[in-house]
């Protein structure tokens, strides 16, 4: 860290200043279904597990969960890097509801364009179904970096997209972030 210390400080927000965040419909506005799995990442490294009590079906569970949330100690203050995943997943779905995803192209069609815009669309649903929080929770992605070697490994981006040039030692991509 800049003053010597030997950890780095968070930038976060205290999200628990404004509990409204986790009490909207999120049928009405995903965002606070987005706030709901945060919280639960962030307690649980689980964004499924619910803390919402809102839901008849969910009452007792809910309960449950928010008298262990509060023995964690866990707060916004601390490095949970799931949090970031979920985030990640709301900012991509916003993305995509303003993106106009052009129609698949035909075997025959050869315009690179229609087809970069298309093999665009296509990865950007396959990240966006990675990101989901059922997914997270299935898979145990827990950090935008594990994201970003998958993204390597799929082949979304390559290793100059992310170092900005060749690692030293493809091998062992490691060595090269020092």
């Amino acid at each position: 860290s800049e003053d010597g210390g030997s950890r780095a400080r968070v930038a976060y927000s205290d999200l628990d200043k404004d509990r409204a965040l986790f009490e909207g419909d999120g049928e009405i506005e995903y965002q606070y279904e987005i706030y709901r799995h945060m919280e639960s990442a962030m307690h649980f490294n689980d964004p499924l597990r619910t803390l919402d009590h809102r839901k008849k079906v969910n009452r007792e569970a809910a309960r449950k969960n928010r008298s262990a949330a509060h023995r964690s100690g866990k707060t916004w203050e601390g490095f949970h890097p799931q949090t970031n995943l979920v985030w990640l997943h709301f900012v991509l779905h916003k993305l995509r509801e303003q993106y106009d995803a052009p129609s698949e192209p035909s075997e025959e069609s050869e315009d690179p364009v229609v087809r970069k815009a298309w093999d665009l669309e296509r990865a950007l649903r396959r990240i966006s179904e990675k990101l989901s929080p059922e997914s997270l929770h299935k898979c145990g992605m827990d950090s935008a970096g594990q994201l970003a070697e998958l993204a390597l490994r799929e082949q979304w981006l390559t290793w100059e997209d992310v170092l900005g040039s060749e690692p030293q030692s493809a091998a062992n991509p490691g060595e090269a972030c020092g």
